[in-house]
């Protein structure tokens, strides 16, 4: 348990030091977008498997989560998270602004066991593959990366920028 409250508070001492993570007018985690989409959130929606302009990949397993640690990408673009999971325990992915990966973790150091149904959180079985598309819909700085780790496994996370 003290392993994961110390991952928590190097997740938010990472994205702090970002800088540009913290935006005035943010709208909440859960604030619907421009669309009306129920599960749009503040930097996005579910995006449309067939509109896929970029994939991405992310390896891990028990011990590390690989992943690009800087990713750019256009607003409007529609991005697929390629995970495979090699461990023998779950894994997730977690796409979101500074607020919404440290409230994850928090939530996750607590009950590590609890699976969330949020539309960015992926999580992938021991041995298999899932994707996550995702389109983002504002100019912004966000985080993604595995928030679950197991003994000795640090928090592994990268950077999205998102642009005009």
């Amino acid at each position: 348990m003290g392993k994961r409250i110390l991952a928590a508070a190097g997740l938010a001492a990472a994205f702090a030091s970002g800088g540009a993570f913290g935006h005035g007018g943010h709208l909440g985690a859960h604030a619907f977008g421009a669309t009306g989409d129920p599960r749009a959130v503040s930097f996005g929606q579910p995006g449309d498997p067939a509109k896929v302009s970029q994939a991405i990949a992310v390896e891990m397993d028990d011990r590390e989560c690989r992943l690009q640690k800087e990713v750019r990408i256009r607003q409007g673009a529609t991005v697929r998270f390629d995970v495979h999971n090699r461990g023998t325990r779950v894994h997730e992915l977690v796409l979101g602004t500074s607020h919404e990966l440290k409230a994850h973790a928090d939530a996750a150091a607590v009950s590590p066991e609890a699976e969330h149904e949020e539309p960015y959180i992926l999580h992938v079985e021991p041995g298999n593959r899932r994707s996550l598309v995702w389109r983002f819909t504002r100019v912004d700085l966000l985080g993604y990366g595995c928030l679950i780790h197991g003994s000795g496994q640090t928090v592994m996370t990268g950077r999205i920028l998102v642009g005009r």
